[in-house]
């Protein structure tokens, strides 16, 4: 039988690196999984049931645990009997064409926003293309105000912590920093940890689902504000490379779906040229 101790685990997964939301999915698997016995038939009963991929990979990176960790010989053997089988998804899921705005449906929204933080947070989520978790965590440290107000016409800057726990850094175009800036004079200022919009996923995913669909007759999400961003830029001619810098995708493969977007939208602007 093996024993896995969950704080030594868990500091295991720190040396890592993982990610906060990874090592919360993992100690929940972990906490499913049968491995105790390191029986097949027990194992395979756990993937039947959680087949999803956090949970396969849990079972993955248990094997590394074990074969780099002070367990025998005859459970590392074992171990890697049982889990080397663990069946790989095969072939490249298809990319779906993402939903998006266009320029003038994202002003639309905007505009039609009854507070102005709502109005500013369209703005701020659509040219700067942050995720909903990098949004929601900003502080009024993570924007360069001080040096911005020497210079107000300029690029502001705003660093803070992406995807896989990297620090990032983007330019904020000057209206919007001095949209920003009102606001939290309007709001009574912000501590430097303080969160600059104080505003849950939850509430801000209400918001924009509701006015979308008052205002546009559509539902959507903030991640649907990222998407309008890159169809736009490449739209106005940015090339994919661009793009994807400025989304921070790991991979090329995820910005060119967007291309997809855009020959979709060249579709129907053919079809009505031949339309008369």
């Amino acid at each position: 039988m093996i024993t896995i101790n969950e704080k030594d685990f868990v500091n295991w997964m720190n040396i890592k690196g993982l990610s906060e939301r990874t090592k919360h999915e993992y100690l929940a698997y972990l906490n499913k999984c049968p491995y105790q016995e390191l029986n097949q038939k027990d194992i395979n009963t756990y993937l039947s049931v959680y087949s999803n991929p956090p949970a396969k990979a849990l079972l993955r990176n248990l094997l590394i645990y074990i074969q780099t960790n002070d367990f025998d010989k005859e459970i590392k053997l074992k171990a890697q009997e049982i889990f080397i089988s663990i069946p790989r998804q095969t072939g490249k899921k298809k990319k779906s064409i993402q939903s998006y705005l266009s320029y003038d449906e994202v002003l639309a929204l905007a505009n039609g926003m009854k507070k102005d933080r709502d109005r500013l947070i369209v703005l701020f989520l659509f040219t700067t293309g942050l995720r909903l978790n990098e949004f929601i965590e900003l502080t009024y440290s993570s924007f360069n105000f001080k040096e911005w107000l020497n210079n107000p016409k300029d690029t502001g800057k705003c660093r803070f912590i992406g995807k896989g726990n990297k620090e990032a850094v983007i330019s904020i175009e000057p209206e919007i920093m001095g949209l920003i800036v009102k606001y939290i004079n309007e709001s009574n200022g912000r501590g430097k940890t303080e969160r600059v919009f104080k505003i849950s996923k939850s509430g801000l995913a209400k918001i924009l689902r509701i006015n979308s669909l008052k205002i546009l007759g559509k539902k959507i999400h903030p991640h649907t504000l990222r998407h309008s961003m890159a169809t736009f830029l490449l739209s106005r001619g940015l090339d994919v490379i661009d793009v994807k810098e400025l989304l921070r995708h790991e991979s090329l493969t995820s910005t060119q779906v967007y291309l997809h977007v855009n020959q979709e939208e060249l579709k129907k602007k053919k079809s009505n040229a031949f339309n008369v």
